[in-house]
């Protein structure tokens, strides 16, 4: 799973974007619940979105300037905790 490197690049050429991690449990059991976190520096500037996938698979996304600010895609083996996450922590169950 990724924070949004695509995302990430385009912003770092404006210069706003810094110092991004992704911290999440190197291995999982089905079943499990993890939280995975995506922390980052804005300089200033204002967040867009983050987004998390599984392979290529968007399965959450958060958008601070919509309403709801997150939305949670289907994806077989990922449930979220919609209501749990944020900019920057995501729960999930594998």
């Amino acid at each position: 799973m990724h924070c949004v490197s695509l995302l990430a690049t385009r912003w770092r050429e404006v210069g706003g974007l810094s110092d991004v991690r992704v911290q999440m449990p190197q291995s999982a059991s089905p079943g499990d619940d993890v939280y995975m976190r995506c922390l980052y520096n804005l300089d200033n500037d204002v967040l867009y979105t983050v987004k998390w996938y599984k392979g290529r698979q968007e399965f959450f996304r958060y958008v601070p300037k919509e309403l709801p600010n997150t939305k949670v895609f289907p994806l077989p083996g990922v449930n979220v905790d919609g209501m749990g996450s944020q900019a920057a922590r995501l729960p999930a169950g594998f």
